[in-house]
């Protein structure tokens, strides 16, 4: 008979269903022939009975070779294990309800954070031709990145050949007046190629086309302002002074332009200034240009520039790197792995408390294993029985993993996705699937397979010994796992004591900030500069007001200014260097406590057509004049070589982010360097939340069109923190998850092993061991275990906590104090963990365990 047919002879014997009663009918029949036949030859009705019953042989071994030769004996053995897997499991409920707990919140988050790193570094951008994007910047002399110069963008726009489409933007803020209320934007200005480029959707209206007068307004500006209403295009306003007509209303690339109400006509200037780097450029490759090509041509394209302007940009070149890193960023993706080592690590952490789980449930269950034995099973059917039982709970973990996880998906979309765009694009797509997958086997060989390839021995000296250390193996591998976690949790909070420790170089208690939009008036430098120091003079007339004062940066913000200079002893050089600036009025040290150092600070006086002032930080001064008296010294301002004279040095600051190190800042006086937006300090007498409204007051009685919008300088500070917080409370909620399931396991194996040897326990007692001698040797074991653990782990970690290096302030590695901690936290869980168990063992009643054994 052919394969073939045999298979559907089988298939139909399976689909028919039992065939032991059609079985039954043919043996009986033949033993009736067969009787009447020896009837026939003289025999008795018994005899002939009897000797029909010997010539068919054993019915029961007919019948077990027509069930092996018939139907399909896996899937039936399958379907008989997994019954018997879910009696069993449904037999001890506080075994199956723990593993199955510990699998799905491991295989939940581990399904989470693939999801998450799937959408920042692996799914393409939602952009058109998202792989052929790429981000530019112009490099000075020494490598560092910088933004683009007008004149300079619009060489490459113009030259490249290996960029089918150039767009430009810049990031600012805005006010907008004759809708209502005058109201602070979020503002981009952008040239019109950039809705094309990035495919931003347009919900109503057009984009504009042209750079003048046009602007378009977001989604969440229109649904808060103009409560969706479509008559909002065509419709004149008013920002930052000046009159535009809103052509449409379009969702802008959130991570490109995050926050963004407004965007705005850029055009780009040729006079514009080459020294001013202030647009961000974007770029698209032609298909089949490779970005090395792509690279090569603009290598080439910068060094002709630097040919035709040597003065302003010799040795400048320009880099290229795709869109997705460029939006991601070295530290994101730093971040992103770490988050995903630390899941994995909890992962592997539940299925060790598992597999420790299920070695310890196969010992209590080897009188049980060692009777199928005697009664014929081969090790091969007790492994695949143990291994449905154990896919049982892999398969039940990932299913209800995979729904936590898609839950948990959608509110991260729901609720994070204002404030990081990439949430938005959070699924379950393939690639997570598979990667599901791979876990579901990977944890399936290491709670299925692994503890019960070494428990099938039988029940001898030699087999309990070994199953004993394989328990013992689950248990040091759990508190080696939680090792790693813990240590770098314990490393990020001490980064995170001391970045709040900081000293940011001004006091930022009681400092208030609000952003002035200075033209409003007009654009005139002396418009600008009268509006502020009307404005300062009206808010230092507050009674609770200590002082006032104003920078074009505001305190925090993640981003500042900087410009080129040359001292005066290199001028007619090419060598020039750099450093960050900051336009200021004269109130602004005061209100900040910026402690002067040497010379003086501004005042009135230093006023356009006066001498031009500037004052510099102490860094700044030691590291460009050391050892001597800068005051009266002149530097070469810019690419213009106007010299400005140093009046003034004072203490260095940190107004960027908390853990960046003060660097070199030259201070200008507004009045001589005005600038559109700026931010004004408004220190505090007293905690009085009745100042903010008589300040409101104060500066809407000067400019009533200037929306005024107040936060301390602490809770920006506080913001500022945001990514070495989140990344703090990840790993610290991976850790404390990962302290639980290690000491729920420990708990757990050490009560197995105390029920196991309860007879061992009491004949001790019985031979006259104290209690607490007992109590002691159980608690020693667990501590010690926990040692080995850690004597494992601690290596480990210390090389995991090499990977998040970047991520530490003023934190080594092998910090001593979290590698203390780490090993008194364990050694405490260890202690707790085993405290219950044995303190049972101590209070076991030895008569009893006498009469029961």
């Amino acid at each position: 008979m052919s394969f073939l047919k045999v298979l559907l002879a089988r298939l139909r014997s399976f689909v028919g269903g039992n065939q032991t009663d059609r079985l039954a009918e043919e043996l009986a029949l033949h033993a009736e022939m067969l009787a009447a036949d020896y009837q026939k030859r003289g025999m008795t009705e018994a005899e002939a009975g009897s000797a029909a019953r010997r010539e068919l042989g054993n019915r029961t071994s007919v019948e077990e070779q027509y069930r092996e030769q018939s139907g399909l004996p896996l899937i039936e053995i399958f379907w008989q294990d997994l019954r018997f897997a879910i009696r069993s499991l449904r037999r001890n409920p506080v075994f199956a309800i723990s593993s199955l707990t510990t699998l799905t919140v491991g295989l939940s988050g581990m399904i989470t954070v693939l999801c998450v790193v799937s959408a920042f570094l692996w799914t393409p951008l939602p952009y058109p031709a998202p792989d052929r994007l790429t981000a530019l910047k112009e490099v000075d002399p020494r490598g560092s990145w910088w933004t683009f110069s007008e004149p300079t963008w619009l060489d490459l726009a113009q030259k490249s050949r290996s960029l089918e489409a150039v767009s430009a933007c810049r990031l600012g803020s805005s006010t907008l007046t004759g809708a209502g209320e005058p109201e602070a934007l979020h503002a981009a200005l952008v040239t019109p190629s950039f809705f094309a480029m990035f495919g931003v959707r347009v919900l109503a209206g057009r984009v504009f086309q042209s750079p003048q007068g046009q602007l378009v307004i977001s989604r969440r500006l229109w649904e808060r302002k103009w409560r969706k209403n479509p008559s909002v295009v065509g419709q004149a306003v008013r920002v930052d002074g000046a009159s535009y007509l809103i052509t449409g209303v379009a969702e802008p690339p959130g991570d490109l332009l995050p926050e963004v109400d407004v965007m705005l006509p850029l055009a780009p200037q040729a006079a514009g200034s080459r020294s001013a780097h202030e647009i961000e450029a974007f770029g698209r490759r032609r298909t089949g240009v490779s970005e090395r090509q792509l690279q090569a041509e603009l290598s080439a394209l910068a060094a002709r520039i630097a040919r035709d302007y040597p003065g302003k940009n010799a040795g400048w070149g320009m880099k290229a790197l795709p869109l997705s890193a460029y939006l991601t960023g070295p530290r994101t993706t730093r971040m992103l792995w770490m988050i995903l080592g630390g899941v994995a690590l909890v992962w592997l952490l539940a299925c060790s408390n598992v597999a420790g789980l299920q070695l310890a449930r196969r010992i209590a269950r080897r009188e049980e294993i060692a009777t199928r034995q005697a009664l014929g099973a081969s090790r091969a059917r007790l492994l695949a029985q143990g291994l449905t039982e154990s896919a049982v709970l892999a398969v039940a973990g990932t299913i209800l993993g995979l729904g936590i996880a898609d839950w948990t998906l959608h509110l991260l979309a729901r609720f994070g996705a204002d404030s990081i765009p990439r949430l938005a694009y959070l699924h379950l797509d393939a690639k997570t699937i598979a990667a599901t997958l791979g876990c579901l086997l990977v944890s399936l060989f290491l709670f299925g397979i692994s503890p019960q390839s070494g428990n099938l021995a039988g029940g001898g000296r030699r087999g309990v010994s070994a199953q004993d250390r394989g328990r013992d193996a689950w248990m040091i591998a759990q508190v080696a796992f939680a090792t790693v976690l813990i240590l770098c949790s314990g490393l990020l909070f001490e980064s995170f004591l001391r970045l709040q420790a900081v000293n940011p170089g001004f006091d930022p208690a009681r400092l208030l900030t609000t952003r002035i939009d200075t033209s409003v008036r007009g654009n005139a430098d002396w418009q600008r500069a009268a509006l502020l120091r009307e404005a300062t003079a009206e808010v230092e007339g507050v009674p609770e007001v200590a002082a006032a004062g104003a920078s074009n940066v505001a305190p925090f913000s993640g981003s500042g200014t900087a410009n080129r200079f040359r001292l005066e002893q290199e001028s007619g050089t090419g060598n020039y260097h750099s450093a960050a600036w900051r336009a200021v009025t004269p109130g602004f040290f005061r209100a900040v406590n910026l402690p002067l150092k040497r010379g003086r600070l501004f005042t009135d006086a230093d006023r356009d057509g006066s001498l031009e002032v500037v004052i510099v930080s102490e860094s700044m001064a030691r590291q460009f004049w050391p050892k001597q008296n800068v005051i009266g010294k002149r530097l070469l301002w810019g690419s213009s070589g106007n010299p400005k004279t140093i009046v003034g040095v004072v203490g260095d600051m940190r107004d960027l982010t908390v853990e960046a190190a003060p660097v070199a800042t030259m201070f200008r006086p507004f009045a001589q360097l005005s600038n559109a937006q700026m931010t004004m300090l408004i220190r505090l007498k007293t905690d009085n939340p009745d100042a903010h409204a008589a300040i409101r007051k104060a500066i809407w009685a000067v400019e009533p069109n200037t929306p005024v919008e107040l936060q301390t300088v602490r809770k920006r500070m506080s913001a500022s923190l945001l990514p070495q917080r989140g990344a703090l409370q990840v790993m610290t909620a991976f850790a404390s998850l990962a302290t639980l399931i290690a000491g729920l396991g420990l708990y757990g194996l050490v009560s197995y092993r105390v029920t196991q040897r309860r007879l061992e326990i009491g004949i001790r007692l019985a031979l006259g061991a104290s209690p607490n001698a007992v109590r002691w040797a159980i608690q020693k074991r667990s501590m010690k275990l926990a040692a080995w653990g850690l004597l494992i782990g601690l290596p480990a970690a210390y090389a995991g906590s090499r990977l998040i290096t970047s991520l530490l302030y003023q934190t080594r590695p092998n910090e001593m104090s979290a590698y203390a901690g780490v090993c008194l936290l364990f050694m405490a869980v260890a202690l707790l963990a085993s405290y219950g168990p044995a303190r049972r063992a101590a209070r076991v009643e030895t008569a009893s365990i006498m009469r029961c054994e």
